[in-house]
């Protein structure tokens, strides 16, 4: 928030996540809303909010969303009542219209994967009449080309997927012919800290091979998370002790000199 003050944004907006299995994300959170900052609801907020309709459905109960549970533990019922209510997305009408949401107008949960092609650009983001059309989610930033509108991917602050241990946002400039450019801004951040946080917390354990996951994503910028979830869809048995013994397998390959902490 400081690197942003320089710049006297006219509007600043947080696109979903803010609590999102870090052991800070009530810190997060409290500082978001302390600031008064438009906020949408992202996939992590959507979970939490789940697990506070139904803390006993089966597909919350897996390890997969230990860190969930985690976060829920730090929120009170009327604070959960309020990020209930956060919406989906935002619409401006600035540049022939500038539509902000996390994933995707339908899904909190879309991953491009780095591309939107016209068949997704129809299923997720054609129910907006705006001409720009910004989303989060995949933590990388990318200018989606070749599409009815301009549609961009925005990353994640504090937890990078393209490699750089950098703090990122992005700025949306409107140019004279009413298009949008989108600008990225890298800055330094204790991202140390974060993690000694984590280790501190608790969280490792409490959160299971997800916060471990997570953990060493950010550590050793080394894209995990995704990746063990496609290779755990593929795994022969589901459960708390088949998670592990998939997680200590894919680990292996993808971090064979890793010592665990």
């Amino acid at each position: 928030m400081e690197d942003l003050r320089q710049f006297k944004a006219d509007l600043v907006v947080t696109a979903g996540d803010m609590v999102n299995g870090f052991s800070s994300s009530r810190a997060c959170w409290d500082m978001a809303r302390s600031l008064g900052l438009p906020m949408l609801k992202g996939n992590h907020e959507g979970y939490l909010c789940k697990l506070t309709a139904d803390r006993q459905a089966p597909e919350w109960t897996s390890e997969l969303y230990s860190p969930s549970r985690e976060n829920l533990k730090q929120f009170s019922i009327e604070e959960m009542a309020r990020m209930a209510q956060l919406p989906s997305c935002l619409e401006f009408k600035a540049g022939n219209g500038f539509c902000l949401t996390h994933a995707s107008l339908v899904s909190e949960r879309f991953n491009s994967k780095g591309q939107i092609t016209l068949s997704d650009y129809e299923s997720h983001f054609s129910q907006s009449n705006a001409a720009c059309i910004v989303r989060g989610h995949d933590h990388r930033f990318v200018d989606h080309p070749g599409l009815p509108k301009q549609v961009f991917s925005i990353g994640s602050v504090g937890h990078a997927r393209d490699g750089l241990q950098k703090a990122q946002y992005a700025f949306f400039d409107l140019l004279p012919d009413q298009t949008w450019q989108m600008s990225v801004r890298s800055i330094d951040y204790p991202h140390e800290l974060a993690l000694e946080q984590m280790l501190s917390s608790g969280l490792l354990e409490r959160g299971g091979v997800i916060s471990q996951l997570i953990y060493y994503e950010v550590k050793h910028q080394h894209p995990l998370l995704f990746r063990f979830l496609d290779f755990y869809k593929t795994w022969p048995a589901h459960g708390e002790q088949e998670i592990r013994k998939a997680f200590y397998q894919f680990m292996g390959r993808e971090l064979p000199d890793l010592k665990p902490v």
